[in-house]
């Protein structure tokens, strides 16, 4: 399959120019990039092909393509470690020429929305969803304290004690006790510089590479505390909201005594409800006789009994 993949991967660096799932002006043709996509399903990516996949950050549409790839085949639940990275500071170079989105807003509507131009992307369990939310709404905060933070960078060299956010795919992000180790530069996928601390939290005795919008000088007593359960806490209230209608009437439903009280909705009484709305007049009703037939009409159908008694009339009127 490796033999396979690398061509492929040539082709769509050399020929993806968007990535919806039909070309611009169409809605039959598909567009190359899930032609493509369709490709990568029939060879089944391995964890090395698709971190190759990912790690073309001269060319975000093949990326976007490798996120698709994940969103369609991954596990709800392991999806955030994959996209991380680009929602946080990876993700800031633009996806399309002539556009302004980036291949990180790109994202955040993939993970959080079932609809993609019109084409239906599997669902995400409520549960995992509210998860996805509160961390997104997570990285929004970071992105703030991060350009606050590039004002003092001097309050974050090597030896400062600092309080980091921390967490994997056991512990949910809390703030922990840190002190700065070292620093580390590099370039993001649009080539602007970024900066993270390798910081070690002396509690717990080992370290980790943090961004510097998880770092903050002030202190606070939430030492260990999920900074996700008042996230997951707000996304269940906003979607509660959303769904509910905006005026909600209760009714008691009716007792069994009392619908029996009700009447009845015969096809007589829609018929006589029809005639009065067209003007018509209710016509008379006929009086039958005894023997079962109208005094006005002769024409219904008698039984045999009814023929003999007739019979029986006449002859006598005969006599």
């Amino acid at each position: 399959m490796g033999e396979a993949f690398g061509p492929l991967l040539q082709e769509a660096r050399e020929k993806i120019k968007h990535v919806e799932p039909w070309q611009r002006g169409t809605q039959r043709t598909p567009s190359t990039a899930f032609c493509i996509l369709v490709r990568l399903f029939q060879l089944g990516l391995t964890e090395a092909h698709m971190t190759k996949l990912l790690a073309q950050k001269d060319r975000p549409l093949v990326r976007a393509v490798g996120f698709l790839y994940l969103r369609y085949v991954l596990k709800p639940e392991l999806l955030w470690r994959y996209c991380e990275d680009v929602f946080i500071d990876d993700g800031r170079a633009i996806l399309e020429e002539g556009r302004k989105e980036t291949l990180g807003e790109w994202l955040r509507g993939v993970l959080t929305s079932q609809q993609y131009h019109g084409t239906q992307l599997p669902r995400i369990p409520t549960k995992i969803d509210r998860d996805i939310r509160a961390r997104v709404a997570l990285v929004d905060e970071s992105r703030e304290r991060a350009s606050d933070n590039a004002r003092y960078l001097d309050r974050f060299e090597p030896g400062c004690q600092v309080r980091a956010i921390y967490g994997d795919s056991k512990n949910e992000p809390a703030w922990y006790d840190a002190v700065v180790e070292s620093i580390e530069k590099d370039t993001d996928d649009a080539g602007k510089e970024r900066v993270r601390f390798q910081v070690q939290f002396p509690d717990y005795g080992h370290g980790a590479l943090v961004r510097l919008g998880d770092l903050d000088t002030r202190n606070n007593d939430s030492n260990g505390e999920s900074l996700l359960k008042g996230k997951k806490l707000k996304v269940a209230q906003s979607q509660q909201s959303q769904a509910a209608p905006d005026k909600f009437t209760y009714s008691r439903p009716k007792g069994y005594k009392e619908t029996l009280a009700l009447k009845m909705d015969h096809a007589s009484d829609r018929l006589e409800r029809e005639r009065a709305r067209h003007g018509e007049e209710k016509p008379s009703r006929a009086r039958y006789t005894r023997e079962g037939r109208r005094d006005d009409d002769d024409s219904r159908p008698r039984s045999r009994r009814d023929d003999d008694a007739r019979y029986e009339r006449s002859r006598r009127d005969d006599d």
